[in-house]
């Protein structure tokens, strides 16, 4: 067990987060149970304000894992991107965020049940109007001094999504290791975005999709199915997310199971972008993939179960009890 305890003096190395940003609003022990109705008035307790976003929220958890965290993303340049900006250096993230005054700030409603269910609205437009000229400028000042590239929600990001195998590609060149983790395939992912995804695949090292988003990218029914598929396409180190299930990995070839640390559950968003910033933080110290995986297992069940912020210490606790 000793073995999965990650120190943080070890030297961190540097990650650069691209993708999604949103203001979030967590409306904690709300009572949805009871139905959200149009004209009626649903009446919750307490609210936090958060960072969003796919990307985001992994890099939020990175950074409080002592990783080296820069983010690239888009803002209005109104108070909630202010507000956005303001959040990511308090969260000892390295802002270079483009602000925008003809867009809107996303935000996020999140109406979270005393069971850890959900239910997420959103708005705003400014993660929809990024462009791949607004991020080539922000790459050419950080992309030398980073040793990850990480591409969370690509989905959501229609206008750069036909370029993001450019990005991915000048990375690689540079010796960065890319690591994806696309999201969920919704009603507005299209075929053509599916093919766009596809040719982004042989520019990525690491893959970390959830059960439901493999299985519906790869048009499979199970986890070695869809790991087939994708070989052909490419053969990046893959681990699949399984939620109370665990995870299952395959690298080389190995498949690795690992199981979940069973916690009371409190709030499961961002317990995938937790995972993902537990694995990339004990894989850049330089732990086993399937210790990795395990250590990422115990960061997103600490993440669900409770609402403070995450450290390497509570983590490390979780896993020696």
């Amino acid at each position: 067990v000793a073995k999965l305890c990650i120190n943080s003096l070890i030297l961190n190395k540097k990650l650069l987060s691209l993708g999604t940003m949103y203001l979030d609003i967590n409306c904690t022990t709300f009572p949805f149970d009871q139905a959200l109705f149009a004209n009626r008035e649903t009446v919750g307790g307490s609210y936090q304000l958060e960072l969003g976003g796919s990307a985001l929220h992994f890099a939020k958890i990175a950074a409080q894992l002592d990783m080296d965290v820069t983010f690239i993303g888009k803002a209005g340049k109104d108070e909630m991107g202010t507000m956005l900006v303001s959040l990511l250096k308090q969260n000892n993230i390295n802002p270079l965020v483009v602000l925008d005054k003809n867009v809107q700030t996303n935000l996020a409603m999140h109406y979270i049940h005393n069971d850890g269910s959900s239910i997420m609205t959103s708005c705003g437009n400014a993660n929809q109007s990024i462009s791949i000229v607004d991020i080539e400028e922000r790459l050419e000042t950080i992309l030398n001094a980073v040793d990850y590239l990480y591409l969370g929600g690509v989905f959501k990001l229609k206008n750069v999504l036909p370029n993001l195998k450019k990005i991915a590609k000048k990375a690689q060149e540079k010796n960065v290791t890319v690591v994806l983790d696309h999201g969920r395939v919704n009603n507005s992912v299209t075929a053509t975005d599916i093919e766009y995804l596809y040719g982004l695949f042989p520019f990525v090292d690491i893959y970390l999709p959830s059960i439901d988003e493999f299985l519906s990218v790869w048009k499979s029914d199970t986890p070695q199915e869809g790991f087939i598929k994708l070989n052909k396409v490419a053969k990046p180190i893959t681990i699949i997310k399984q939620a109370e299930d665990g995870a299952i990995g395959f690298h080389g070839d190995q498949i690795i199971d690992v199981d979940s640390y069973k916690v009371d559950v409190i709030n499961t968003v961002g317990a995938g972008d937790s995972f993902n910033a537990g694995f990339l933080k004990a894989l850049s110290d330089e732990m086993p993939v399937k210790d990795s995986m395990q250590f990422a297992c115990a960061v997103a069940a600490t993440k669900i179960s409770t609402l403070d912020k995450m450290t390497l210490d509570k983590v490390n606790k979780l896993i020696k009890k």
